[in-house]
């Protein structure tokens, strides 16, 4: 478990040597992408709440995840695209609730958890 929230961080770097990483977070930073979290394969939990998030991505690798909080980020409705193989798997708990906001839409939701897929 790694508590990264309020460092102004602005990339999400320097944390594929921590491939046994589980729980992870990463709110209340500046991070603008979801990239750098290939290297951690086991990730079951990851904050990205309150950031400068527009497009839901880099997702594909983390096959262990169940739960995604995106709350209060800037995802546009056309930045959805990585969640569909998310939202296949009925055991990933995506915390985002798309809440509109003009041509834009940000996330809002709750906590859940789920067992992971096979």
């Amino acid at each position: 478990m790694l508590y990264l929230e309020g460092n102004g961080i602005t990339k999400i770097e320097g944390l594929s040597t921590l491939a046994n990483m589980r729980t992870l977070y990463l709110q209340e930073n500046l991070i603008k992408r979801m990239e750098g979290l290939d290297g951690m394969p086991l990730i079951s939990n990851l904050n990205l709440s309150d950031n400068c998030i527009a497009t839901v991505e880099g997702l594909s690798k983390l096959t262990r995840l169940q739960n995604l909080q995106l709350k209060r980020n800037n995802i546009g409705i056309n930045g959805l695209s990585d969640l569909v193989g998310l939202l296949e798997c009925p055991s990933t708990a995506v915390v985002c609730e798309m809440v509109p906001w003009g041509d834009r839409a940000y996330c809002e939701g709750r906590s859940a958890t789920r067992m992971p897929c096979r």
